[in-house]
């Protein structure tokens, strides 16, 4: 019996995907990536990536200059306290790991080559962070490899970028979008890593979302991955829910904001800044964007939203689900990331609602959505044309941003601070405070100007084996009292103007040290106290909406060594502003009232006027708080003893129970401190 053999026909069918693949060859561009392979394909991207990055800012290596954070406070601190006493300090009020082991490193170099390093590995990290989504891990998003090079190509250089790039101390915004890639990256083969895989990834993970503070807005991702991947994917996916949990706790700690938040301001705020700083900066360019603000804006933006709703909504119908997918996340992440913005920055939020563009600043807070529009472009002409050859794909994706490329670019150059000139004397304090000795204090300006530089602190006296401190101007972090450690005893400073007596400087010269650390050294008498005090004020209690208040200062050297005495009763917030606050200059003979936001002084009035005529003739000067009235108003003094008589009227505006407290300062401006004497009602209409 013959067999019947199966037609060799059928083989060439069961290939046919391969030879329609090898029908359609890619274009020179396209084919030179896939020869790469997967991991040239990547550091190829990233060098690439690199020097683009540099072109924007050439003098970032060529002329390096130090940058805000970078300076002030990561290279300062590191340089102060050393890595392990400020890892896991907050600054300002989250974490940034990697900016302080890059400073742990860049200290370990001549203070002449800290900027260089810094800036080199920002715009490293900066080029492996736009570069991770050329993987082909990455091909279920965007399956062409060359339209995802081009989306790493364009995230590097049409976001306006001015205030983050490269410096370290911005480069968690570039963090954010391997932190967002790590969570939703595919394997092409479908299996899961191996442990050891699982490990570096999650150890990756965990590090960059203890140095971003946006890395929260991934958090529910990540737990739907804990509950639904495999074993090895939890590994990761717990150790970086892990790094996100201590970031969010951090913020939640020491975030202090008592604005109070108006939720339809910040959705508004965030539509707005959406089209202003997303849309029209990478698709005009930043200048054309403020242009747009200033000519006609509201006719501008309402126009933008109608186009992107529809754009989306096309989007959205037209899509298969995995892009439909893609989208959604997209947008909630823009939503999340701008919201935080605009809820964390009341200022920018009031711009934004006003309508007024704000100008260059605070481009940091953008650049994440920035990059999502790209990519959401891309998945749009994947759409829009599917068949399109790879080389016409890639021009409809780099038209949209043409402007933007081409107005972005260029970074302005930094501000020239002359570093060489200040870095030996850095290099000469940090040897002499290493080995504990005395050491005068260094301010050095860097960039942006204004108020940015390095303040190194003064040591007045050499260190010893007993008394560490011993020299320094100290405090415990988050607490008011500041000491002096002269002879191994801690000082208490009751008056800033004795530092600066003692060639200190408050803000520039404070050392923070641990609570228990401090409490082992003994106590000594509090530095600058002199032997005068506020006695007392009569009537030290009542309830009226004037009064007449008698306040008796104490100097054992005289009463005319003071040179200013004061009288204040707070406002609603405990401080100095919209405040009843009172003081006579014994050297003027003068009387002073604070306005209502502790500007400026309002008078002079002199003790004792004429109480007949109009208000000028009487004498007296006003807030919204109270009145002060130089009819009325005494000062006498005798033997050790100044008394000063205000006279005072309250306003309805300020009704409440008001605490009285008297300060005295002598003629070397040591201070008494504020002393609470009394505590007065003021009623809340006329009696």
């Amino acid at each position: 019996m013959s067999t019947i053999s199966k037609p060799k026909a059928a083989r060439p069918i069961r290939n046919k995907p391969l030879d329609s693949r090898k029908r359609a060859q890619p274009v020179p561009a396209a084919r030179a990536l896939v020869l790469l392979g997967t991991r040239w394909q990547f550091y190829g991207t990233a060098a690439a990536l690199f020097v683009l990055l540099f072109l924007r800012r050439p003098d970032a290596l060529l002329n390096a200059q130090l940058w805000a954070e970078d300076g002030a406070v990561f290279l300062r601190e590191q340089l102060i306290y050393g890595f392990w006493r400020t890892a896991l300090v907050p600054y300002p009020d989250y974490l940034l790991l990697v900016p302080r082991l890059i400073a742990t490193l860049g200290s370990l170099l001549p203070a002449a080559w800290v900027p260089l390093a810094f800036n080199s590995i920002a715009l490293l990290i900066a080029a492996i962070c736009c570069s991770l989504f050329v993987l082909p891990a990455y091909r279920k998003i965007l399956q062409s490899d060359l339209q995802r090079f081009l989306v790493c190509v364009l995230i590097a250089c049409v976001p306006y970028a001015d205030e983050i790039s490269a410096n370290i101390a911005n480069i968690q915004f570039y963090l954010v979008i391997a932190a967002i890639l790590i969570v939703f990256r595919e394997p092409v083969s479908g299996s899961p890593p191996t442990r050891m895989q699982a490990i570096l990834i999650g150890l990756a993970g965990a590090v960059i979302a203890c140095s971003s503070a946006l890395s929260i807005i991934v958090l529910p991702f990540l737990i739907w991955k804990l509950l639904r991947s495999p074993s090895t994917d939890r590994i990761w996916a717990g150790m970086m829910t892990a790094g996100c949990t201590i970031q969010l706790a951090t913020i939640l700690i020491n975030h202090v904001n008592s604005t109070t938040r108006v939720w339809n301001e910040i959705l508004t705020s965030t539509v707005i800044s959406f089209v202003y700083r997303v849309v029209l900066c990478q698709v005009g360019g930043m200048r054309l964007a403020g242009w747009i603000a200033a000519h006609g804006s509201r006719g501008i933006v309402l126009s933008a939203l109608v186009g992107v709703a529809i754009w989306l909504t096309w989007l959205q119908y037209s899509s298969g689900a995995r892009t439909r997918r893609a989208l959604w996340v997209s947008l909630y992440l823009m939503a999340a990331s701008l919201g935080i913005a605009m809820a964390g920055r009341e200022s920018l939020r009031k711009e934004f609602l006003s309508l007024a563009y704000p100008g260059t600043r605070s481009e940091r807070y953008f650049f994440l959505p920035a990059c999502l529009l790209i990519l959401l472009v891309a998945l749009s002409i994947r759409r829009f044309a599917p068949s399109a050859r790879p080389l016409v794909a890639a021009v409809l994706l780099i038209l949209p941003f043409s402007g933007g490329l081409v107005m972005n670019f260029r970074i302005r150059p930094y501000e020239e601070m002359h570093w060489a000139e200040k870095a030996e004397k850095i290099d000469l304090w940090q040897r002499a405070w290493n080995a504990g000795q005395s050491v005068q204090g260094i301010l050095a300006p860097i960039n942006p100007g204004g108020p940015w530089a390095i303040a190194l602190p003064t040591r007045r006296a050499a260190a010893t084996r007993d008394s560490r401190w011993e020299g320094l101007f100290v405090s415990v972090r988050g607490r008011p009292e500041s000491y002096l450690i002269v002879g191994g005893q801690r000082h208490l400073i009751q008056d800033r103007n004795y530092i600066s007596e003692q060639g200190l400087r408050w803000d520039a010269d404070l050392v923070w040290i641990n609570r228990g650390k401090l409490l082992r050294i003994p106590v000594g008498a509090p530095a600058g106290s002199a032997k005068f005090s506020t006695i007392s004020v009569t009537p030290s209690s009542g309830t009226q909406a004037t009064a007449t208040f008698t306040a008796v200062y104490r100097n054992d050297a005289g009463f005319d060594q003071f040179s200013l005495v004061q009288l204040y009763m707070p406002g609603n917030d405990g401080g100095g502003k919209n405040a009843c606050w009172v003081y006579y200059e014994p050297g003027t003979n003068t009387l002073w009232l604070r306005d209502d936001g502790q500007d400026r002084a309002l008078g002079p009035l002199t003790p004792g006027g004429s109480p007949f005529g109009t208000a000028e003739e009487r004498g007296s000067v006003e807030n919204t708080q109270c009145a002060l009235h130089a009819a009325g108003s005494l000062v006498s003094g005798s033997g050790t003893d100044l008394t000063v008589t205000y006279a005072i009227s309250f306003k309805p505006a300020f009704a409440g129970q008001r605490s009285v407290f008297l300060y005295a300062q002598d003629l070397a401006w040591h201070g008494t401190g504020w002393q609470g004497r009394g505590v007065w009602s003021v009623p809340s209409g006329r009696q």
